[in-house]
């Protein structure tokens, strides 16, 4: 979404708002996953991928397991891609685009505090919204948290 947002030119995209929860920019340990790539994508196609519990449900958790579109491995090639995007974002306009980011404070999968400094940056008038205590996949948690973020979508898209 946000490459498209930007690369299409922001401000002329048919899109009014946006809503981002848990956007990923660089990914948790961004500068072990530079290095790790620079040091490994001559000798290797794939890294095993861990399965953290970034969620407090339950049921979610067990689903993953067992899901058929996990992954349990993350190639070379996908670090590679981030490092150059990483590069080409850097290069967007900043844009007064309406746009809502939904940020757990507890997320461990993306460096979220770095995400949103360069977020803050480039979409200056972006209204950011922290759920403390929250990991990654704040949709799949328990009903009362997915109630407060979807009445907070909810309410600003109206």
């Amino acid at each position: 979404v946000i490459d498209y947002l930007f690369s299409s030119g922001i401000q002329n995209t048919i899109i009014d708002k946006v809503v981002l929860v848990s956007p990923l920019i660089r990914s948790s340990g961004w500068h072990l996953t530079k290095l790790s790539y620079m040091m490994l994508h001559p000798f290797i196609k794939s890294i095993p991928r861990v399965l953290r519990r970034d969620s407090t449900n339950k049921t979610f958790i067990e689903f993953r397991k067992h899901d058929p579109l996990e992954f349990n491995r993350i190639t070379i090639d996908w670090a590679g891609a981030m490092i150059n995007w990483n590069k080409r974002i850097e290069t967007f306009p900043v844009s007064q685009k309406q746009v809502l980011i939904i940020q757990g404070t507890k997320n461990l999968t993306v460096a979220w505090k770095y995400n949103i400094r360069f977020l803050k940056q480039k979409l200056p008038a972006a209204k950011i919204e922290y759920i403390r205590g929250i990991d990654h996949h704040m949709l799949n948690e328990s009903e009362p948290v997915r109630y407060k973020i979807f009445k907070t979508i909810n309410d600003y898209l109206d």
